[in-house]
């Protein structure tokens, strides 16, 4: 960090103030109004030009034909654009690009998802958005500064997965030959490949004339004829370039964010409720006598005791707290059943016997992040894990806990686990920013704004 030079130009001491990322870009302006002798700096920096002077030349607009009447732009950064500027501004980035592409190639990382400013409990729905982050294998992804914005997009199918060709919805009718989600055979898992998929699209336009027979094929094969005309995966242009498995699954929202661990929880602390007289204060109370928060960690333990409040977790209900708060409290939860409930409370001991083999394929995933061959006792434990919760809560598995299947043979594929944990940390960022930003500009603005930071961070 730079120190305050009295004696520096407005803009420059405008720049200086913009290194507080609590600061929005109309405080700053105020401060240097206050503290500057001679008055200036109220208007320091107020065109785009000179805010974003460095990224708004890789800025671009994609201007497509809506459904209905109108145009819509999609705002995006021209990537080979970006890359030279971060190049140019980070050494550590420009290394290990360098680094990374020694092969004479690069594999690129494309990442979307949507992000809603607020929080779980108070979501602000007006400015959710679509983000859309990149990086490249080789890079440490675990950076947030390796990962670059590349768009901001504003929001205004049957088939559960789309790696597998014989997977239906739970509960729903099963032909010969098809599994529903909760089958945790691999061996009966037959894999969806991108021809397969371009032929499905072929038979869906073959049967187009005919609305009804349309509608029942859509409804068999598990894929829609327009949606998958208009995806990127039909795309000719694209062709050889983006296919089917080039798409991966991740593992931090198969398990983490909304997925297996938050559900499992919610029916651990259903049954905890259900079978003897502890609660949540109870738990809280284990926390206080044996536990401290690991200073490395960046947790407090005011932070793990808010996870175990009342606002959070209800019964019948999923836990709701965030990819964070899971990490978390799912071996907190395993350890309190294991010291308090184990041989004490008998009528639990098949969810606590379920919530230990999910702990153990959570601790498989992290352990692979840095040393991949890790991954190769994945799908015993995830096998043995849906088995254990059989046992405990019955056929009530969601879409979430079959993708986590396919995480094995991504780790095979690319020789690599990624998951999106940097990502969402970078979705705090936008949420900053969205909270400042109003207007038509919208997606521009905070596109402009997370781009020059990605710009100029390094790293680590």
């Amino acid at each position: 960090k730079r120190k305050w030079d009295l004696e520096a130009q407005p803009c420059e001491q405008f720049q200086l103030l913009r290194q507080i990322p609590s600061l929005t870009k109309a405080q700053c302006r105020q401060i240097l109004s206050v503290v500057r002798e001679d008055g200036k700096g109220s208007r320091s920096m107020s065109r785009q030009s000179e805010v974003y002077k460095d990224v708004l030349p890789a800025f671009r607009q994609l201007r497509l034909q809506g459904k209905q009447a109108g145009e819509v732009s999609l705002p995006y950064l021209h990537l080979p654009t970006i890359l030279d500027v971060k190049a140019a501004k980070c050494p550590c980035f420009q290394r290990a690009l360098e680094s990374a592409a020694q092969q004479n190639n690069l594999t690129m990382i494309f990442y979307s998802d949507e992000c809603t400013p607020g929080n779980v409990l108070a979501p602000d729905t007006t400015r959710k958005s679509c983000m859309v982050y990149v990086s490249f294998l080789g890079l440490p992804t675990h950076s947030e500064s390796a990962w670059i914005t590349l768009s901001v997009i504003r929001s205004s199918a049957y088939r559960p997965c789309f790696k597998c060709a014989n997977v239906v919805s739970l509960g729903g009718a099963r032909p010969a030959g098809f599994v529903d989600i909760a089958n945790s055979n691999t061996a009966c898992l037959q894999s969806l490949s991108h021809t397969n998929l371009l032929d499905i699209r072929q038979q869906l336009v073959s049967l187009s004339s005919t609305t009804t027979k349309l509608q029942e094929a859509e409804k068999l094969l598990g894929w829609k004829l327009e949606e998958l005309s208009s995806s990127f995966l039909t795309s000719p242009a694209l062709s050889g370039w983006a296919e089917l498995e080039d798409c991966a699954v991740d593992a931090m929202h198969a398990y983490w964010s909304n997925g297996v661990v938050a559900q499992e929880l919610g029916l651990w602390f259903t049954a905890l409720l259900d079978n003897c007289d502890l609660n949540l204060g109870h738990v809280q109370t284990y926390l206080k006598t044996g536990w401290n928060a690991c200073p490395a960690s960046g947790l407090f333990m005011s932070e793990i005791l808010a996870w175990f409040s009342h606002n959070l977790w209800r019964k019948n209900h999923d836990f709701r707290g965030d990819a964070r708060a899971c990490l978390t409290v799912l071996p907190i939860c395993v350890q309190f059943g294991e010291e308090i409930l184990r041989g004490n409370v008998f009528s639990m001991d098949a969810a606590l016997d379920s919530l230990k083999a999910l702990n153990r394929v959570c601790l498989c995933i992290l352990r692979s992040k840095t040393d991949v061959s890790h991954s190769k006792n994945l799908l015993l434990l995830q096998t043995d894990h849906m088995r254990k919760f059989d046992v405990a809560h019955g056929r009530q598995h969601r879409p979430k806990i079959h993708f986590g299947l396919h995480i094995r043979e991504q780790c095979l594929r690319w020789r690599s686990l990624i998951d999106c944990f940097t990502c969402e940390r970078k979705h705090r960022r936008f949420k900053h920013v969205a909270c400042n930003v109003t207007g038509r500009a919208f997606a521009k603005s905070c596109l402009l704004e997370m781009a020059t930071g990605d710009a100029a961070a390094n790293p680590r």
